[in-house]
């Protein structure tokens, strides 16, 4: 049954991914270490399937979706980054708002009025996605096009300290020198 979900999910256009660490306790060791719970779902799909790997390597999530094709909803997990590049764009990122907007949280003691200003359009690029939920795929394209390209383009231009926290922060990579 696994192996059948796990079939049908790889053939959705689009998959949603994040993982939970776990404690493990391993006969003969002593203490405990981290293992991860995978969740991925699918979007014609009215199940999620999870996979178990003992660390989080990019090996697994490799695995997993090895011949998959579609979009992959995914955090800024470093791990992921490979799989993007090695698919020769088979496998396309979309980045998750949710995980920006937490650090945006955390950025509020740091820089209450740039944080807040940045959660606000976020906020609104939800509100956006509220009212297109029900709406069919050409009609949910026209309004983001309509009421979100102002509100990223304010949000990836905004001239601010934060901002470049957030990313290198979300990049998880140190920034390279200037030449």
């Amino acid at each position: 049954l696994y192996e059948r979900q796990k079939e049908l999910l790889l053939k959705s256009p689009v998959l949603w991914t994040d993982d939970t660490p776990v404690t493990l306790l391993a006969d003969g060791l002593k203490g405990c270490r981290q293992g991860r719970f995978w969740t991925y779902i699918g979007e014609e799909h009215p199940y999620s399937v999870y996979d178990f790997t003992e660390s989080r390597a990019r090996d697994g999530p490799a695995k997993f979706l090895a011949g998959f094709q579609g979009y992959l909803h995914a955090d800024a997990y470093g791990g992921y980054d490979h799989i993007y590049l090695g698919s020769n764009d088979a496998i396309r990122e979309v980045a998750c708002w949710a995980h920006a907007r937490r650090k945006f949280f955390e950025a509020i003691r740091s820089s209450p009025r740039d944080a807040h200003q940045i959660l606000e359009w976020i906020r609104q690029l939800y509100d956006v996605e509220d009212r297109a939920r029900e709406t069919s795929d050409d009609a949910r394209r026209t309004l983001r096009a309509v009421a979100c390209l102002s509100r990223l383009s304010a949000l990836i231009s905004a001239p601010s300290r934060v901002t470049l926290a957030i990313a290198v922060a979300t990049m998880n990579r140190p920034l390279a020198s200037p030449s």
